[in-house]
């Protein structure tokens, strides 16, 4: 007879426990910077704001944040804090118009208790835009030599006006340059003589030139001015004798004034009678304004009314 074994197979349930270790100590200490600058991009000239925020967190504080800044500026800054929480600051750097263009590299850092944290921003600086001339106007447009011709413009532009010229060309030439500073927008007016060495019946034309700070320019051109003499000379002329009204026997005195003047140049100042005296004389002058005293004895042959005029000629 076979023997049979009965085997058993007893299960051995086994428990797997899974600890999770807690971080008993907590956030770490640390600063979030952050920095912002405007504007950006600038124009040479601008004021930059740069405005530097630290936020501490898991227990750090801010005691001082510094600025460094490099390149068109150059500067360190620093502001000290006392207290936990968030802390800022803003500064303030003026640009300058020379040179017109480059960058500016700004580090920011912020410390305390042992930690720190840094924020970098760079802002590039240039000027792209040409300067713009809004006016231009010159008077008169007809003129003798020695007369003055009045330029007036006005210009601008978006970072500054380096200089402007005033130049003449043709007849003659002059030149007439302003530095203004970097000025947005000017306004000017400018006398300017005419030598008296300048032709008559020439032209000559007015240019003006603006320029900012990266020597872009501007210009702008008058039609031509012509030097020339269009106007007539002015004359009076004053008769007086022995008797209040002009009444005269022969070998009375006759005396005549004549006063004249004229815009440019005079040539002859003079008179003349009618018949039947039919007298004449006159003076030759070089100046703008002449006054002439003439002196004369009537005679028994003037029998009649007389007509006297005064007369004056300019040079043209």
């Amino acid at each position: 007879m076979r023997q049979i074994v009965v085997v058993g197979v007893a299960a051995a349930g086994v428990m797997v426990a899974l600890a999770c270790s807690g971080d008993s100590a907590g956030l770490r200490p640390s600063i979030a910077m952050s920095i912002s600058v405007q504007p950006d991009p600038a124009l040479p000239g601008d004021t930059l704001r740069v405005a530097v925020n630290a936020v501490p967190s898991g227990g750090a504080i801010v005691d001082v944040i510094r600025l460094n800044a490099t390149g068109l500026i150059t500067a360190a800054d620093s502001m000290l804090f006392s207290g936990d929480g968030p802390q800022s600051h803003t500064w303030t750097y003026a640009l300058p118009h020379l040179p017109p263009s480059g960058d500016v590299a700004f580090t920011a850092a912020a410390q305390g208790g042992g930690v720190s944290a840094a924020d970098q921003d760079t802002v590039a600086v240039a000027d792209l835009l040409p300067p713009e001339l809004t006016a231009l106007n010159a008077t008169p447009i007809v003129l003798v030599p020695t007369d003055t011709i009045t330029v007036t413009y006005s210009a601008r532009d978006n970072a500054g006006l380096w200089w402007t010229v005033v130049r003449i060309s043709g007849a003659f030439t002059a030149t007439d340059s302003v530095d203004h500073a970097f000025a947005k927008q000017v306004s000017r007016s400018v006398r300017i003589p005419v030598p008296a060495s300048a032709p008559l019946g020439s032209t000559f034309t007015v240019k003006v030139i603006a320029a900012d700070p990266a020597l872009h320019r501007d210009s702008a051109v008058t039609a031509p001015i012509q030097v020339n003499d269009l106007g007539l000379p002015l004359v009076n002329g004053v008769a007086s004798g022995p008797e209040p009204v002009l009444t005269f026997v022969a070998n009375d005195t006759l005396r005549l004034a004549v006063n004249a003047s004229d815009n440019y140049k005079l040539a002859w100042v003079g008179y003349r009678i009618g018949a039947p005296a039919s007298r004449s004389d006159s003076v030759a002058v070089t100046t703008r304004n002449a006054s002439q005293s003439f002196t004369l004895i009537p005679s028994s042959a003037w029998l009649g009314t007389q007509t006297v005029t005064a007369f004056a000629r300019d040079s043209v």
